[in-house]
């Protein structure tokens, strides 16, 4: 198979961050290495109500590669962490506030977040930004948080919006990182000209391979309730929900050939799915073999007391 795109370009006004500094462990690869983790949270308007999240998973201090001279080559993602880290220049510390908070440029990709739910004992998988290599200022004046990656489309469907505006159209299917891996996503297609687009498709009947782009997008829903009350008005009482929709806004004029080797072909389709299900048997076991291992009967220990015999009459 090619290697596939896979992109997300993040530009705001840092609200808040999660980072830590950490170090690898005795038995990682190279025990002692550095590193930063967490999340940055990105604020893409005036307003600050759109933040979008942008998981930073192992930021080094230096790359593998080395400078012409010899030397580590130092990665600037790490001091601009670290220089979050130590400063706080987030819009949530009043120090700084919108006005003085960081200006950030994120460039990542889509990853899929596989975990066992805590609560449930489940598997969760989530779509997030995996973030990249981070900049401060702007290319440009605009804030956003905008997608473009190659997709494999597996399913189309239509659904009745929550806020009582029209139907909008749900492509679910996967995406793919560096590693060529199958990471299952979802999107939201608004535009009437799209939904019609993909609803010709038929993908239930073969899949379809093309390029799509679009917006990360927070929405609000408000929603009233009226309770009758002994005489008067009716009481009024209003409910607000966020949720993160992935919008696509266009997509190739021509998909890719699937089918033909060079591509994608059902066998790697059927490869790819495989090792995904592998990936996640092993998950579901190593998160079982932590369960017991902390829960595991440890041998009694038996407590010898030494005595003086001097001590006693007898």
């Amino acid at each position: 198979m090619r290697n596939w795109k896979n992109s997300v370009e993040v530009n705001g006004y840092v609200y808040s961050h999660t980072l830590q500094v950490k170090k690898t462990g005795e038995h990682s690869r190279v025990p002692g290495t550095e590193f930063i983790t967490g999340t940055v949270n990105v604020a893409i308007d005036d307003e600050m109500l759109t933040v979008i999240p942008v998981n930073f998973g192992y930021v080094t201090e230096f790359f593998n590669k080395k400078n012409s001279d010899g030397t580590q080559k130092k990665n600037d993602t790490f001091a601009l962490l670290k220089r979050l880290i130590d400063n706080n220049e987030v819009v949530e510390n009043i120090a700084y506030g919108a006005a003085g908070a960081m200006h950030i440029r994120i460039q990542g990709d889509i990853e899929c977040n596989d975990f066992i739910s805590r609560k449930t004992g489940e598997l969760v998988s989530t779509q997030r930004i995996r973030g990249g290599f981070a900049h401060t200022g702007y290319t440009s004046d605009e804030k956003m948080a905008r997608f473009k990656t190659d997709m494999l489309i597996t399913n189309y469907a239509e659904k009745e919006s929550e806020d009582g505006e029209p139907l909008y159209g749900t492509l679910s299917g996967y995406v793919f990182n560096y590693r060529n891996e199958f990471m299952p996503v979802k999107f939201t297609v608004r535009i009437e000209s799209g939904m019609k687009y993909f609803e010709d498709q038929d993908v239930a009947a073969e899949p379809m391979l093309t390029n799509v782009w679009g917006d990360i997008v927070n929405t609000t829903v408000e929603r009233k309730i009226e309770v009758e009350t002994a005489f008067g008005a009716p009481s009024v009482s209003s409910t607000t929900k966020s949720f993160r929709s992935w919008d696509v806004l266009g997509a190739s004029y021509e998909p890719y050939d699937f089918g033909e080797e060079e591509v994608m072909t059902m066998e790697d389709v059927k490869a790819g799915l495989k090792a995904r299900e592998e990936k996640l048997a092993n998950l579901k076991k190593n998160q079982k073999d932590s369960i017991e291992n902390v829960f595991a009967e440890k041998p009694k220990k038996t407590m010898v007391v030494e005595t003086n015999s001097d001590d006693y009459d007898f």
